[in-house]
């Protein structure tokens, strides 16, 4: 009977009939130590509802718009320093 492998990935690639684990394939939980924490990972169905207005492009405001200009300018200067003149044609991007 086969095993039923449907949402695992498999830790390791099997050689010449024999399988090999390869450690950095096998997943790492990191934690967070709660302890003497307060908050509880439950919330009552007697809280109260949160009502929020509508998001908006004007709550966003000009400050998002702004960051993503200069966010985009810092991308086309790394783009130019890190690539060369055939990989800029390929992007459509000129020094």
């Amino acid at each position: 009977m086969p095993i039923d492998k449907r949402g695992v990935r498999d830790v390791g690639v099997t050689v010449d009939g024999k399988f090999i684990e390869i450690p950095e394939k096998i997943p790492e939980l990191i934690v967070p130590n709660l302890e003497g924490c307060k908050l509880k990972p439950y919330v009552s169905y007697k809280a109260p509802d949160v009502v929020q207005s509508e998001f908006t492009m004007d709550l966003i405001g000009d400050d998002f718009f702004n960051d993503c200009e200069l966010l985009s300018l810092s991308l086309e200067r790394l783009l130019l320093v890190l690539l060369d003149d055939d990989e800029l044609e390929l992007l459509d991007v000129q020094r």
